[in-house]
C-alpha cells in the first residue's frame, strides 16, 4: 500500500465537531499513515482532545485562507520538506460532506487499480475548465511536488479572505495544471453527470453516478430540496446499510433539519427532482487557448471569480497578461492591482491589433459591456 499523508480541514463557527465528522475521520484514518487535522477558527476542548486521539497532529489556526490556506499552512509551517518526502500519496480533504458510505479502503483500492496520477470523488464537466471537486483530492507524489506544491508556494495566500483568489487557483488550477502537463486523472463517481447541481441532487449522484458521499449543504435552507434529501437518506440507510442518525443530528444542529430518523425512514418514496447548472457558458478551453495564442498582449475584463480563474489557468502561464480591466476609474482598487496584476479603467486601453481582451463577466454584465467593447477588434466572450 502506498504511504499516504492526509490533511483534513475543519471549520465550525461554534467550535463543534459532529459525530458524523468523526465517522469520516475514523474511516480515513485506516488509509493514511500520518493524519493532520487543520482547524480553521476554534475548536472546543472536548472535541480537540478527541481529534488528538485520531490524528498525529492537530493544528488550530485563524479562520483565514479557507481549506487551501489550511493545507498550505500545514505543508509549509507544520511539516518539514524532509517529512513530506516520506510519502507516496497526499490527500487533501475537508469536512463538507457526510460519508463515505463505502469504506475508504474500498475506494482507495479501486482507484489504485485505475493507475491514475490524481483523483477525486466527484467531477464538474462544465464546457470550460472541468475540474475535480476539491472536498476530496488525492495526488501521487510526483504530481504533488511538480504541480501542486509550486501552486501553494506561489499563489495560495495563507491568510486571504478573498474566495475568488483562493479558488481561482485551488479548485480549478489544481486540476488544470496537472492535466496540461500530461498527468492523468480519474474520478470515483461517473464524470458524465450532465451539469447536475451536486448540492441539490445528492440522491441522484448516489443512485445514478456512484458517489458515496452526501454534501452537507444539501440541508442548507437555500439549497434544500425535501424530496431529494429524504430520498438520499433512505438510500444511504437501505442500500449502503449506513446508520443515518449521526447525519441527521449534524444536519439538525447546523441547518435546523427537523425530521427524525424514524420519520425519514417511514416516509413514502419521493420522486427524484433534477437541477442543472445554468451558467450559460458556450466557449470551450480549446477556443480560449486558440484566442490566447494569436496575441502578444492580453487583458482580462473583470477581476472577480472568473477573471481570476482565467488568469491563473490560461493567461498567467503565457506571460502575456498586461492587466485586468474594469469599467471606470471608480472601480480600480486603491492599491491599483489584483494578484499583483495592474488594474486599468477601460478608457485607458487603446484598440490594438496585437492585443486581445477576454471578457470574464457573468452573462448579464457581459451583455451590458458589449456596446463598450465594439471599438476593440479582438474580444473573446465566454457568453
Amino acid at each position: 500500500m502506498p504511504k499516504r499523508l492526509g490533511i483534513f480541514s475543519i471549520y465550525d463557527p461554534e467550535g463543534i465537531v459532529d459525530e458524523a465528522t468523526f465517522d469520516t475521520l475514523t474511516d480515513l484514518r485506516t488509509c493514511v499513515d500520518y493524519l493532520v487535522v487543520a482547524v480553521n477558527g476554534t475548536v472546543q476542548d472536548p472535541y480537540h482532545d478527541k481529534l488528538c486521539q485520531i490524528a498525529e497532529k492537530v493544528v488550530v489556526r485563524s479562520n483565514q485562507g479557507f481549506d487551501a490556506g489550511a493545507y498550505k499552512d500545514v505543508l509549509f509551517h507544520h511539516l518539514s520538506s524532509k517529512e513530506l518526502q516520506n510519502y507516496d500519496e497526499f490527500i487533501l480533504c475537508n469536512d463538507t460532506f457526510y460519508g463515505p458510505f463505502v469504506p475508504f479502503r474500498e475506494i482507495f483500492s479501486e482507484m489504485e487499480q485505475r493507475g491514475c496520477d490524481f483523483w477525486g470523488l466527484s467531477y464538474s464537466d462544465s464546457p470550460m475548465m472541468q475540474f475535480l471537486h476539491s472536498y476530496f483530492l488525492c495526488y501521487r507524489a510526483e504530481v504533488f511536488f511538480s504541480c501542486i506544491m509550486p501552486i501553494f508556494a506561489e499563489h495560495i495566500p495563507v491568510e486571504s479572505s478573498d474566495i475568488n483568489c483562493i479558488y481561482g487557483y485551488f479548485e480549478r488550477a489544481f486540476f488544470q495544471f496537472p492535466t496540461k502537463k500530461g498527468y492523468h486523472f480519474s474520478c470515483y463517481s461517473s464524470i458524465s453527470n450532465h451539469n447536475l447541481v451536486l448540492y441539490q441532487c445528492g440522491n441522484i449522484f448516489m443512485r445514478e453516478y456512484n458517489l458515496p458521499v452526501l454534501k452537507k449543504k444539501c440541508f442548507a435552507p437555500e439549497l434544500y430540496v425535501e424530496d431529494n434529501v429524504y430520498d438520499a437518506l433512505q438510500y444511504i440507510s437501505r442500500f449502503y446499510h449506513h446508520d443515518i442518525a449521526n447525519i441527521i443530528a449534524s444536519a439538525k444542529r447546523r441547518y435546523g433539519f427537523s425530521a427524525t430518523v424514524q420519520q425519514v425512514l417511514q416516509a413514502p418514496p419521493r420522486p427524484a427532482r433534477y437541477f442543472y447548472r445554468e451558467n450559460g457558458i458556450r466557449a470551450t478551453d480549446a477556443e480560449l487557448n486558440d484566442f490566447i495564442s494569436r496575441f502578444s498582449s492580453l487583458y482580462i475584463y473583470g477581476a472577480g471569480y472568473w477573471g481570476q480563474i482565467l488568469y491563473a489557468v490560461f493567461v498567467q502561464p503565457t506571460g502575456k497578461m498586461q492587466g485586468f480591466i474594469c469599467s471606470d476609474k471608480a472601480h480600480v482598487p486603491p492599491e491599483g492591482q489584483i494578484l499583483g496584476v495592474p488594474v486599468y479603467p477601460l478608457c485607458d486601453i487603446q484598440p490594438d491589433d496585437s492585443t486581445g481582451i477576454i471578457v470574464a463577466l457573468g452573462a448579464k454584465n457581459t451583455q451590458q459591456v458589449r456596446p463598450l467593447l465594439n471599438r476593440y477588434p479582438h474580444v473573446f466572450y465566454l457568453y
